[in-house]
Order: structure tokens, then C-alpha cells, then sequence
């Protein structure tokens, strides 16, 4: 079957979880069913919360079986704020992520406060979709996302580029690939930084983090970026020249942080920020 009708059939099965399980109050699709980017590739990502504890794993594996899902690719995966359990259903991965409501609420009060507070959470919440949500619970959620504070984009944007700047593994291991013709060590330390780069524009532009397709597109809106963000990136990460020097890539990136350094300090003069990258 094709995805849109696995996606529908899986949809409708999953709404009897109501039925089978007292706990669960509100039943969204987040990924690409969610933002209509459906495409071969796509995997269906289902989200399920409930009003109290999440429950147990040998509960939820009943639930599963009356609802004819057949063997889990993967099961009961703590993911700090959820637990995820995952299918295969006419050979296109489903994912089921289970929420406490309660606890969600307790986790978005927090990020203002905590700074150091993972922001995926809150990030992909925005992007949720309801199948089913009789009482507003997903709504209410949405709705209980702070604004990203000054604060919080402050503390995040410096402590991500002292992280590219002063870390041993980013910076320093990447011009020692260099020197070193080390394409592998090259390309671990490489993705830190780019990893880094990303949380920076995404806190100068006080937006919550999310797992995206087509980030270079999604960054290149963002406002507060340096010019030509989009192709600055394809520099560092497809250069034309598939032997290219990997001198030449590494002061792509180097001229990249410094230019998101002016950025920043436009932005926030005040920010205690490295002004060289040597």
C-alpha cells in the first residue's frame, strides 16, 4: 500500500486506543503527514497522550495486538519526556509516541527558567496535527508553549559558539583532520559544528528546535542569519569538488561562524562572544 493509505488505515485503527486504554484523551500525527510534506521516504509518527502516567508496556502491547498491529520494530524506548514504540505495517514504519499530558505541562513550565531544558520537546509539539482530541488537550498544550525568551536565546546562541570555539572535539579535531588528511575524523567533528551552527540560528531567531526536513531551506528564512546562509552551508557540506581540499572547507566554516559572531553581536551587543577563530 501506498503511504497516504497505510497513514489512514493505521489512523483509524489508532483512535480505539481510546476505547482500549481509559488513559488515553488525545490522539495528533506529527513529521510529514503533519507539515503535508508526505514523500517515498516518509515514515508515519503518531502521537498519544494521556492524563496520567503512561501506560505500562505490557498494557500498551495488548492494545497493540487488538488492534492488529503485528511485530514491533522497536518497543518501549525511553525518550526522557516520552516512550516511543514503533511497527512496521505493509512495509512503511509507524511510530508511537507516548505523552503524559500532565507531565508535558510540567516540562514547558520549566523552559524559561532552566535554560539548559532540551527544546525538541516544545518544537515538535508546534508541529502536531489532531486526529482525535475531543477535550483540546493538544490545543491546550500548543497553548502552554512560552515565548522564547531574550533571555533564553542569549544564553543559548553563547553557549552554543563557545562550544564550536573553545571544544577540543569541534574546532580543534577538525584542523587537526586537516593537517592530518583525515577525511573520517574530518567529517564526525565537521557535523558537531554544523550541529552547533544550526542551534545558533535557531536561537537567534527565538524559534524552538525540531527534527526537520530541508533545514538549509528552513534556516534560510530565518531573519537574523548571515547572507546567503543557504549556500554558506552547501559550501561546508557539498563541496563542488568531491576531492576538494579539506582546507578549504574548514575556512568555509570558520568564515560561517565568524559571519553568525556579527550576527549575534548585532543582535545582542553585549554578548561576550570569541572574535577570532584561529
Amino acid at each position: 500500500m501506498e503511504i497516504n493509505t497505510v497513514f489512514k488505515v493505521v489512523s483509524a485503527k489508532s483512535m480505539h486506543l481510546m476505547q482500549l486504554l481509559e488513559a488515553v484523551n488525545a490522539i495528533g500525527v506529527s513529521g510529514s503527514h503533519a507539515r503535508g510534506t508526505v514523500d517515498a521516504q516518509s515514515d508515519i509518527d503518531l502521537c498519544v497522550f494521556t492524563d496520567q502516567e503512561i501506560p505500562h508496556a505490557q498494557v500498551r502491547e495488548s492494545a497493540y495486538q487488538k488492534l492488529g498491529f503485528g511485530e514491533a520494530i522497536y518497543f518501549d524506548v525511553d525518550f526522557e519526556t516520552s516512550r516511543g514504540d514503533g511497527f512496521k505495517v505493509d512495509g512503511i514504519r509507524c511510530d508511537f509516541n507516548w505523552m503524559s499530558a500532565p507531565q508535558v505541562r510540567e516540562f514547558l513550565k520549566r523552559l524559561n527558567t532552566d535554560f539548559e531544558t532540551a527544546e525538541y520537546l516544545p518544537g515538535g509539539l508546534l508541529q502536531v496535527k489532531e486526529i482525535l482530541d475531543p477535550d483540546g488537550v493538544i490545543a491546550h498544550l500548543k497553548a502552554s508553549i512560552p515565548v522564547y525568551s531574550e533571555e533564553r536565546a542569549q544564553y543559548r546562541i553563547k553557549k552554543a559558539i563557545d562550544a564550536v570555539h573553545f571544544s577540543w572535539y569541534q574546532l580543534g579535531w577538525l584542523e587537526k583532520a586537516v593537517v592530518r588528511e583525515d577525511l573520517l575524523l574530518f567529517l564526525k567533528y565537521q557535523v558537531l559544528a554544523l550541529d552547533s551552527i544550526i542551534r545558533i540560528l535557531f536561537a537567534l531567531n527565538k524559534t524552538w528546535l525540531a527534527y526537520e526536513k530541508g533545514l538549509i531551506k528552513l534556516v534560510g528564512n530565518f531573519k537574523d542569519v548571515p547572507v546567503d546562509i543557504g549556500s554558506k552551508l552547501e559550501a561546508i557540506i557539498l563541496p563542488q569538488n568531491e576531492h576538494q581540499d579539506l582546507k578549504i572547507v574548514y575556512n568555509h566554516l570558520k568564515v560561517l561562524l565568524a559571519d553568525i559572531v556579527q550576527v549575534a553581536l548585532e543582535r545582542y551587543p553585549g554578548l561576550d562572544l570569541p572574535q577570532k577563530w584561529e
